[in-house]
Formats: structure tokens, C-alpha cells, sequence
């Protein structure tokens, strides 16, 4: 039996699965669901593995939790990791972090960014360790002209700005750092597999169609990531339920595909 791998984003794409630090079971278990049924329909293994930007602390919560529900339901094996930090490392469910990326501690960028940080009374969120994160929870004109005078400096890095419900801030990634790259590399020494799916709400999430398996790679998300194809599928509804719905209308696409091949 092959593999299906799935990376699925987690802000605003599956974060509802905690709430307030604990598995939210309703809803896992609507999201379970739509991962058996696929792998009922398809008679293949599912590996899903979440990318996130956030670090390692906010990681391993997640693959706690993650974890917790999957061993429950007595199939820990679909759980393969948490990719974290744009991709740039991997946490398996064994709480092995294997890292993907370089150090940038005395990067220019950094330097720069550090400096006026400073000058504005802005500090990175601690515990990352090549991303530099800065949220604002109310923010002043102050954090906003940082922001701005952020993305005059940046050379060899690129900018993840968020403005959500969660926060308003920015990202400083590394360039090398993509969830992109995080497929790729972590499907380059695998063979066994019939089709992966990526899903998320971003422009991060979307990019992850643009690799070397492109011709076998499916796509779920929302009405607002606006992008269309065959192997699209979106929901009108957001986070983990429009992402379950993306997945029965994945698996309802692939059922009519083979009663015609048949």
C-alpha cells in the first residue's frame, strides 16, 4: 500500500483543532474522518505533516496535541511531524528536530532589523532560531513605521506580514526558507507514493503546488486563496472545518475518477 503525504498549514488552516491548549475532539474527529475516507476510496496510507511559521515551543504543543489524537484513535501512524519555522526544521513525532536550513545569527539582515528593533521599542518573539518574529497585539503608529522601515533594510530575506484576528506583525524568512523547499526536500528521498495534497490559506500554502511533483499534487483550502484548476479544491468555510470539506471533495472528485477509468 503507497503513500499519500499531506502538508497542511496550521494558522488560520487547522489551528482550531486546539482551543485554549487542548484537542478540540469535534472537531478532530470530523477532520479524522475525512482523512479515512480518503484513504478508504484511494486503498492508500495517509502521512500528514502540518508546516507552520511558528518555533519550536509553539511546535511541540501542537504535535502534543496532534499526537494525543491520533494515538487515541489507535492510528499514530498517519501523524508524521510538524515542520516549523517557514520549513526551514522538522519535528517528528518521536521529538526529533532535524534542521533544514542555516544559521543566520550574524546575518546583515539581522543586524539591521536588530538595530531598529531597537529604535523603535520593538522585540522579536524569543525561541526562534533563523526566522525573527515580531507580533503586536495593539498596534501603535510606532510598530506600524517599524514594519514599514523593516521592509526598506531587508536584503536577503523575505517579509510574511499577517494582520489577523491572532495579531498583526511581520516575519523576517530567511530566503531559502519556503514550505516549497520544506516538500521538496522531504519527498526527494521518497518513492512510495501515489499523490500529496497541500492545503492552507497563504500565499506560502499555494507556492507548495509549484514543486517537482506539481503534476500529482492536490490543493485544498478557501474560497479566498482564489486560484482554480482541477486539482483545486475549496471551501466557502475556513480552518479545519472548510479543510475537512476540501477533503470529501477531494475524495468524492477521485471516486467519480474511477468509476471512468474502470
Amino acid at each position: 500500500m503507497n503513500n499519500v503525504y499531506i502538508f497542511l498549514d496550521f494558522s488560520n488552516t487547522t489551528n482550531e483543532l486546539i482551543n485554549n491548549g487542548e484537542l478540540n475532539k469535534n472537531l478532530f474527529d470530523m477532520f479524522f474522518n475525512s482523512i479515512i475516507e480518503l484513504e478508504n476510496i484511494c486503498k492508500i496510507q495517509t502521512k500528514l505533516i502540518i508546516t507552520t511559521g511558528n518555533n519550536q515551543a509553539s511546535a511541540e504543543k501542537i504535535l502534543l496535541n496532534l499526537d494525543k489524537g491520533f494515538s487515541e484513535k489507535k492510528r499514530r501512524d498517519i501523524l508524521e511531524g510538524i515542520a516549523f519555522e517557514y520549513g526551514g526544521y522538522f519535528l517528528t513525532k518521536e521529538k526529533k528536530v532535524f534542521q533544514l536550513c542555516f544559521s543566520r545569527n550574524n546575518d546583515s539582515d539581522t543586524k539591521n532589523i536588530i538595530s531598529l528593533s531597537k529604535e523603535y521599542g520593538c522585540s522579536p518573539i524569543n525561541g526562534y532560531k533563523s526566522v525573527l518574529s515580531f507580533e503586536m497585539q495593539n498596534p501603535t503608529q510606532n510598530h506600524i513605521n517599524f514594519i514599514k522601515n523593516v521592509k526598506k533594510v531587508v536584503k536577503n530575506s523575505k517579509l510574511v506580514e499577517f494582520n489577523d484576528k491572532y495579531g498583526y506583525g511581520i516575519d523576517i524568512v530567511p530566503k531559502e526558507l519556503s514550505k516549497t523547499n520544506f516538500v521538496e526536500n522531504f519527498l526527494k528521498d521518497k518513492t512510495l507514493f501515489d499523490f500529496i495534497i497541500v492545503g492552507g490559506d497563504g500565499e506560502e500554502d499555494l507556492n507548495m503546488l509549484n514543486t517537482s511533483f506539481k503534476s500529482k499534487t492536490y490543493f485544498v483550502g478557501f474560497d479566498n486563496c482564489k486560484v482554480a484548476g482541477k486539482n483545486i479544491f475549496l471551501s466557502n468555510k475556513v480552518n479545519i472545518e472548510g479543510i475537512t470539506e476540501a477533503l470529501h471533495a477531494l475524495s468524492n472528485s477521485l471516486i467519480k475518477q474511477q468509476k471512468k477509468d474502470q
